[in-house]
């Protein structure tokens, strides 16, 4: 295993911490996979030094364990526990200032990595599972409970990831919900019925947190 992690880690929760608030362990793990897949790319070789394994839903390794365990025994890492519906689980947490370039030698590795924690650190942590389990090279040819063969990556930068966006205009967009607003007021006016309250939904970080609870359990 490469030291520099040790280093990496707690920049890498330190810079999605200042966008997106704390990481769940899976995630972190699967975006220093995608950065070892880009790493390697560039150079034939992995940052980590991670014996990554094809392993239930994608890449895992249990060095991982080893490194959160002595950043957070070191006060660097935290972690944060948090409880929704019948999940609990813990996020983690920088607990200090760091940047990336601290970790790594080339700052062409550094923008590398900004696009990757750009690209998919805000996503919710099952679409990052679905790109590294369906789109990576190592996972695509691998197999089940054996070592990830990095070899099989090819020189040739992947398209970038964009969203898809909506062929809905904006407008007709903007329509349809004032309409859905007025039939809903109009309802709870009425008193015909139960009145209907909106919120939010948070179906995709309940979705994280539920993989956090599986992965604390042992199933990552």
């Amino acid at each position: 295993m490469n030291p520099q992690v040790k280093t990496l880690v707690p920049a890498v929760l330190a810079y999605l911490g200042e966008r997106t608030g704390s990481v769940s362990k899976t995630k972190l793990l699967k975006l220093l996979y995608l950065f070892d897949v880009e790493f390697y790319r560039a150079h034939r070789k992995l940052f980590t030094g991670f014996d990554w394994t094809f392993y239930h839903l994608g890449p895992w390794t249990s060095e991982i364990d080893e490194v959160l365990g002595g950043l957070i025994g070191e006060g660097i890492v935290s972690e944060v526990p948090f409880a929704a519906h019948d999940y609990e689980g813990v996020t983690l947490r920088a607990e200090q200032p760091s940047t990336l370039r601290d970790s790594l030698s080339e700052a062409a590795d550094e923008f590398i990595l900004i696009r990757l924690l750009n690209d998919w650190g805000p996503q919710p942590t099952g679409r990052l599972l679905d790109h590294v389990y369906f789109q990576t090279e190592p996972m695509q040819v691998g197999r089940r409970n054996e070592r990830l063969d990095f070899s099989v990556i090819t020189a040739s930068q992947p398209e970038r990831y964009k969203r898809s966006a909506s062929n809905t205009s904006a407008s007709a967009l903007a329509r349809k919900k004032r309409e859905f607003q007025q039939k809903v007021a109009a309802r709870n006016s009425s008193g015909s019925g139960p009145k209907i309250r909106i919120t939010p939904p948070r179906y995709d970080e309940e979705f994280a947190e539920a993989l956090d609870t599986l992965e604390r359990l042992g199933s990552f």
